[in-house]
């Protein structure tokens, strides 16, 4: 049975559609955009489609229709305006890169956001807009925060939020991108340049998740790309101001990248990690970053412990024979047996005391050789083992080596005579 309530409530139904999804079907350019938008969910195919031509053929001009659709709009329509806006975009995107890319002017922004914080970083060159473009395609919404951060601290206001909202937003991305990384293996460069390029906006201690997708990406050389002459110099740049807001549990392998990588940004890290706070290995790197980038003012500090034989690594050595390698005792199959006695193995050590000393030899220009004589500062920054370590029978002479070096340093320091500096005249003074 048709009621009257049933029937009044069905005519109500199509007159809100017909008053929302009924356009014209002879569409053309200069139709409103609401009507071409509304024509994305006509009931005729055909004109479903014209209308998404006219989109495409307006261009720009559409994408913020297409962004803020009205409500009411049918699915068939929505699902259509989405699509579009992505087509659009990325058109948009790739025109306004071809001329940012033919741009000759250093100067000028295109609007692409976060180009101006990048371009500060790395400079305005060729390849750093290559590997910033590429940032944009696969990291929009990052450079978007980045931008966003970086204007609010050029106009002065309170920036914390901000700065929560893209470390946040950075630390989930990466933690998608690790599961990717452990599960098949291989990231793209700019999944590691992206995350460098927010550190650098992070003034606080970078999350955790962030610096693991950074180091990941270090361990394989950046996808392979660190090598790339186009590539390497912004990557020392952006690695440069990643390695002071690094988590002190990363520190060991930090100092040993920095160190590899000649970035002595690392220093402030190294100092903090010298002491008997911390173990053996992360004191070893503390040590050979100090000897590396440290001055004369980190001299002082190292020697705090000079008498500290905690040992940092022990090895085994053939007697008589410089190759810090084990070697097997048995002779090789077919061999007749000799008469000779083989030789017998013994232990060295590589203490926190011959390191610090030979480092602040490095540092105060002094002679390392006088204590360590095959030491080269070259082999030292290589193969530290197996230039300062001593013979477990040797330490006390070693230990009393060191303590005449001290004490002659020392005096030495003492008796030198002060130089007093020279004074200039102030216009005062001058007769």
């Amino acid at each position: 049975m048709f009621s009257l309530r049933r029937f009044c409530l069905v005519f109500a139904l199509v007159s809100f559609s017909c008053h929302n999804v009924v356009v014209s079907q002879d569409l053309s350019s200069n139709s409103p955009e609401s009507e071409l938008i509304a024509a994305l969910g006509h009931a005729e195919f055909d004109v479903r489609e014209k209308a998404a031509q006219w989109i495409i053929l307006r261009g720009p001009e559409m994408i913020a229709a297409l962004k803020s659709l009205p409500v009411g709009l049918s699915k068939e329509a929505r699902n259509r305006a989405v699509v579009l806006h992505q087509l659009l975009e990325e058109k948009n995107l790739s025109e306004i890169s071809r001329q940012f890319l033919l741009d000759s002017s250093t100067d000028n922004s295109p609007g692409l956001p976060g180009w101006r914080a990048f371009s500060d970083l790395v400079g305005r060159s060729r390849n750093a807009k290559l590997l910033f473009l590429q940032i944009l395609k696969s990291h929009t919404d990052i450079a978007i925060l980045i931008e966003q951060l970086e204007s609010s601290r050029h106009q002065q206001k309170s920036s914390e939020e901000l700065e929560t909202k893209l470390a946040h937003h950075c630390a989930i991305r990466s933690s998608q991108l690790l599961e990717k990384f452990h599960r098949f293996g291989g990231l793209e460069m700019v999944d590691a340049v992206v995350m460098l390029f927010a550190a650098s906006s992070i003034e606080g201690t970078v999350p955790f998740e962030m610096s693991e997708l950074i180091r990941s990406m270090a361990r394989q050389e950046f996808a392979g790309s660190f090598n790339r002459p186009s590539v390497r110099p912004f990557l020392l740049v952006l690695l440069g101001r990643w390695i002071p807001k690094s988590p002190d549990s990363m520190a060991p392998e930090v100092m040993q990248l920095a160190r590899k990588l000649d970035l002595k940004q690392v220093l402030p890290i190294s100092r903090r990690h010298i002491s008997k706070s911390f173990d053996p290995f992360t004191r070893e790197q503390a040590i050979m970053c100090l000897a590396k980038f440290g001055d004369s003012s980190d001299i002082d500090e190292l020697l705090r412990y000079a008498d500290d034989t905690t040992v940092i690594q022990t090895y085994h050595v053939l007697t008589n024979d410089n190759d810090p390698i084990v070697e097997s005792l048995g002779a090789p199959p077919g061999t007749k047996p000799s008469s000779e006695a083989p030789p017998s193995p013994v232990q060295k050590l590589v203490r926190v005391s011959d390191m610090v000393v030979a480092a602040a030899m490095i540092l105060d220009q002094d002679d390392p050789r006088q204590l360590f004589p095959n030491f080269t500062p070259e082999n030292f920054n290589m193969r530290s083992h197996s230039i300062v370590a001593v013979l477990e029978s040797d330490q006390k002479s070693r230990d009393e080596a060191i303590h005449t070096w001290l004490a002659q340093r020392a005096s030495t320091t003492r008796t030198a005579p002060k130089v007093v500096p020279e004074l200039t005249p102030t216009p005062d003074s001058v007769p």
